[in-house]
């Protein structure tokens, strides 16, 4: 977990979070508008930091929109797991109607740094680097089944959105807006052919 600000203690940033939802969300619900919180670091770590928060607000007008990618980068998911499906069935069931939006990205975990630990007697860590991708061609093409039959076993019958970060580099070039285009175009073609 890192801070936003370090020298905000982690639950402080909790709190002042939970009093700005607070707010917004009676703005939310005197105008007939739904907030959806997504599971997304710093603050909101995993999709129990979002069950936590949307009862600690208390309004109706605070749901949820939990990312399958970021449960996997903090490690709700193990894609490489054999119980995928188990998993994802527990998360979105627990979920449940609070679910009212779904964006799907994808991304692949390459080496990272090394990182040297100077009291632990020369020890070395190797960090790992996580980096945007063309939907269907990293982490996510391991998962959309599961996630799919998961969505389907809920009854979830919302959007599901297709969301590309920027800035997205491919080969340490930052793309141009043709790239997107051709990224949007064939993430499209992958995601209707599981979820539609």
């Amino acid at each position: 977990m890192t801070d936003v600000d370090a020298s905000i203690p982690y639950h402080e940033h909790w709190r002042l979070c939970v009093e700005a939802f607070k707010e917004v969300s009676k703005f939310a619900e005197d105008y007939g508008v739904t907030l959806a919180l997504q599971n997304h670091p710093p603050i909101i770590e995993s999709y129990e930091d979002v069950l936590d928060m949307i009862e600690e607000v208390g309004s109706d007008a605070l749901k949820a929109c939990i990312d399958p990618e970021l449960l996997i980068w903090v490690r709700d998911v193990d894609p490489s797991g054999g119980d995928v499906l188990e998993r994802f069935k527990a998360i979105y069931g627990r979920v449940g109607k609070l679910l009212v939006h779904v964006h799907v990205g994808d991304s692949i975990e390459r080496p990272g740094k090394f990182i040297m630990i100077p009291a632990g007697g020369g020890s070395i860590l190797r960090a790992s680097r996580i980096e945007r991708a063309p939907m269907g061609t990293g982490m996510f093409k391991r998962i959309v089944k599961p996630f799919a039959e998961a969505l389907k076993s809920i009854g979830y019958n919302r959007y599901v959105s297709y969301e590309i970060c920027s800035p997205r580099y491919l080969k340490h070039k930052l793309i141009d807006f043709l790239e997107v285009e051709y990224e949007i175009v064939n993430g499209v073609r992958f995601l209707r052919e599981f979820l539609s």
